[in-house]
């Protein structure tokens, strides 16, 4: 359902991990997004209370930058696999 996906996901009132009651977030796999949700929703959740509430924000800190993203990680260990294979091997 189309206002359901996206920045609607779960209702607008309900986005970025926000909730109407005072001090509540939310994250996980029912929430955006989705049941594909792991480590990084509640990452991402702890950036919007740390903005809002001014508390210390680790990834600003010289030398604790954030990682590469876990596709990009994914797809390095990808390419090392196939990489390391054996000549004519079919990797899929």
């Amino acid at each position: 359902m189309p206002f359901q996906i996206n920045e609607y996901r779960p209702t607008p009132e309900l986005a970025n991990y926000r909730t109407p009651i005072a001090n509540l977030y939310a994250c996980g796999g029912c929430w955006h997004v989705g049941s594909h949700a792991g480590a990084s929703s509640a990452y991402n959740c702890y950036k919007i209370i740390a903005t809002e509430k001014d508390l210390g924000k680790p990834w600003e800190e010289q030398g604790k930058e954030e990682p590469y993203s876990l596709v990009q990680t994914q797809r390095a260990i990808r390419k090392r696999v196939q990489d390391s294979a054996p000549p004519n091997y079919s990797y899929r």
